[in-house]
């Protein structure tokens, strides 16, 4: 049951990063990733990018930007099912 869940939820973000790339690519992740092990009960990209204050607030050079709020579980600090395996969508800059 939590496979089929798990899939559910990736084909659902697959056609939201399509819907999304008809209007414009999210953003590139500009730094390396590759020791970061997401999982359903873990995303260390909330760590960084999980300030709910700064949702809708310009981009600081330097400092990382929020994860929108359609990103996340309501009223948690916790990536939403459909956004919690952030290279679904973001590509890594090369």
């Amino acid at each position: 049951m939590k496979f089929a869940a798990s899939l559910a939820a990736a084909a659902a973000a697959m056609m939201m990063c399509a819907t999304v790339s008809a209007a414009g690519m999210p953003p590139q992740i500009p730094h390396p990733i590759d020791a970061y092990k997401i999982t359903d009960a873990n995303n260390p990209c909330v760590m960084c990018h999980g300030d709910q204050s700064k949702i809708g607030q310009a981009k600081v050079a330097g400092q990382p930007s929020a994860m929108p709020a359609d990103h996340f579980v309501k009223g948690q600090k916790k990536a939403d099912p459909m956004h919690n395996n952030c290279t679904m969508c973001h590509q890594l800059k090369k």
